[in-house]
């Protein structure tokens, strides 16, 4: 289930994505998700890539999960060098 929010209330919704919130529907939790949108962000692309990360998660892959393991060793580690920076 997604949910569409305004975007003002961009504070109050989980952007990485680490909790996970179900609602209970006819006695099957269906995963839910808030989406925060504004005039001019591409809805429908939102929704498609909520949905992918759903079907990854089921498939044992959470891009959550991974983000915050990188962000954590990187803070770890105290590299903060730039990914994009080059040594020509």
């Amino acid at each position: 289930m997604v949910n569409l929010r305004p975007y003002s209330d961009l504070n109050q919704v989980d952007r990485l994505g680490i909790t996970r919130e179900t609602e209970n529907i006819l006695g099957v939790d269906v995963p839910c998700v808030d989406i925060p949108v504004a005039p001019g962000r591409d809805t429908a692309r939102l929704v498609a890539v909520t949905a992918l990360e759903l079907q990854l998660r089921r498939l044992g892959y959470d891009m959550a999960a991974e983000f915050n393991n990188r962000l954590s060793e990187k803070l770890a580690g105290k590299d903060f060098s730039s990914p994009f920076t080059t040594n020509y």
